[in-house]
């Protein structure tokens, strides 16, 4: 039987990312567009190809059809009441990150999700990265030991670039700025590296780039582990120079995990940099500092080429009934913690994350 997906939104910063993914799979069949707006579906339409099945704005024809699956990439306010109708008619999630404003809102989507049965990915895709997967091992084997600290920075564009009257800088659409649009792919690879869970954070953010934005556009987050590591997290829209857009935007990253026996640095956008690694472990003793360069070919499905293989890996997962690398329960941690961030920026106070 045929592959068919459904994109359910074309008008939001990654609904082209997701189509050049749907284009370029191997895996994938056929697929429809969906938006409220037509106009917008069929502008997106144009660069769909021979894939392109149909466009409609009728929600209920777009999953009234016989797609296996859809990917929901709509506007962080707008996305749970999406979630759930792709949810009670039996199709396979895969979904734009963070999923919804709060952990709150979240909450009643993976309840449908769990009563319907269906697969649920987010594409917090950086953990299907081979870097990632391949430090997330050295962890486990104890190369690094205990952990003792973190060191995060997620740092980009400025929103002069980004167009300061978008969605993405209204509290009531996107929830807050610079950590709901990319600090939380941090926060999800810091967990998923780690292994290790936040259990308290402490925040201060603030609006410092001159934009008129509801949001923030920086944020400093000292956290605490459920281990008892320490960590620090910084992230905001710096960078004066960068084309317009939420393509092609600059970057500046940085991960940094530091244990008894050793540290490991990743700047995971630069991919020139190796990651290094330093571990007085036994099991190093020959080759105690060693490089790892990783070369990915060039592809324009979203993500890159990992991403295109976290997309497949989700197919494949969903049709077994396992759990993706990346679901519905990590999106609601990194949703919990973004509900953190704020309350403690708020009120000065440090906030002990659920559970």
């Amino acid at each position: 039987m045929p592959t068919h997906f459904t994109l359910l939104g074309c008008t939001h910063p990654h609904s082209r990312g997701h189509l050049n993914t749907l284009r370029l799979s191997p895996q994938v069949d056929g697929f429809r567009l969906w938006d409220p707006d037509r106009a917008a579906a069929e502008k997106l339409a144009q660069d769909a190809g021979p894939k392109l099945l149909g466009v409609t704005d009728d929600l209920a024809a777009a999953l009234g059809d016989a797609a296996e699956f859809v990917v929901v990439c709509r506007r962080n306010d707008e996305s749970p009441e999406t979630l759930i109708a792709a949810a009670r008619a039996g199709k396979h999630i895969f979904s734009e990150k963070p999923m919804a404003v709060s952990a709150a809102a979240l909450a009643p989507v993976l309840a449908e999700v769990r009563a319907a049965g269906v697969g649920l990915g987010v594409c917090y895709q950086w953990r299907g990265h081979p870097a990632a997967l391949d430090l997330q091992a050295r962890v486990r084997e104890g190369i690094l030991g205990d952990l003792m600290a973190v060191e995060a920075r997620m740092v980009t564009s400025q929103v002069r670039f980004r167009d300061p009257s978008h969605w993405l800088f209204s509290r009531s659409r996107a929830g807050g700025g610079i950590l709901h649009w990319l600090g939380c792919h941090w926060l999800d690879l810091i967990r998923f590296v780690s292994e290790d869970e936040i259990t308290h954070v402490t925040a201060l953010t603030g609006v410092r780039g001159g934009s008129d934005i509801e949001v923030e556009d920086t944020a400093a987050v000292a956290l605490r582990f459920r281990s008892g590591a320490l960590g620090t997290y910084t992230a905001g829209y710096h960078l004066p120079r960068s084309s317009a857009g939420y393509y092609g935007a600059t970057y500046d990253t940085y991960l940094g995990l530091r244990g008894r026996l050793g540290y490991a640095a990743w700047a995971p956008t630069h991919a020139d940099q190796p990651i290094r690694v330093e571990s007085a472990a036994p099991a190093w003793a020959g080759a105690p500092v060693r490089e790892f360069q990783y070369r990915q070919e060039p592809c324009e499905a979203y993500g890159g080429a990992h991403g295109l293989e976290f997309f497949h890996n989700f197919m494949a997962d969903a049709r077994a009934g396992r759990e993706p690398l990346a679901g519905g329960a990590d999106a609601l941690k990194v949703l919990e913690w973004l509900d953190a961030v704020y309350e403690s920026a708020a009120t000065g106070s440090t906030v002990a994350l659920p559970g």
